[in-house]
């Protein structure tokens, strides 16, 4: 018999329009679920995540990025860890 777990889950995100060429997105999430005595102790328990970038809209259609992402997670046991990254991204619009 299966049996859906409990959850929660809010995310938000806000972009803030600095100049005509250069706009910021920052987001945070979390999620937990309420686990239950059958799971296995590595089971997904608890999840945190922040990311913020800065964008330079350098033509029309062409946009390069950076941006610093942090999450962090839990398992039913207990266990968890953290981790940092950084990423950068070229995005080019056809239409």
């Amino acid at each position: 018999d299966l049996k859906a777990l409990t959850y929660f889950a809010p995310m938000i995100g806000y972009t803030h329009q600095w100049t005509e060429k250069f706009r910021s997105t920052a987001t945070s999430g979390y999620v937990s679920l309420q686990n239950v005595g059958a799971q296995d102790p590595a089971a997904y328990h608890e999840t945190y995540y922040e990311s913020l970038n800065l964008v330079w809209q350098l033509r029309q259609r062409l946009s390069v990025g950076a941006e610093l992402l942090y999450g962090y997670s839990e398992q039913n046991s207990g266990d968890h860890g953290d981790v940092w990254r950084f990423q950068m991204s070229m995005v080019y619009t056809l239409f």
